[in-house]
């Protein structure tokens, strides 16, 4: 996406911007940044667990954010 906006072609920026709405849904279902960093676990870039004032996230959410990751072949 970034290299489409800075190569002018926006409409592929854009295309690009639609498909990972659904996971940008996802990790900002509960407060910023434990979904992010939960997404970084499943790659093996940290680990998940959360220290104040961050919270672990509830499974439903972890579950939301695994599911887009997995239909968008991100894991």
């Amino acid at each position: 996406m970034q290299n489409a906006c800075a190569g002018g072609d926006f409409p592929l920026a854009l295309s690009i911007q639609r498909e990972l709405m659904p996971l940008h849904q996802a990790l900002f279902l509960e407060p910023s940044p434990a979904g992010v960093k939960y997404a970084s676990s499943l790659h093996g870039h940290n680990k998940e667990e959360c220290r104040l004032p961050m919270v672990e996230l509830a499974s439903n959410t972890k579950q939301a954010i695994r599911s887009v990751m997995l239909k968008l072949e991100l894991i």
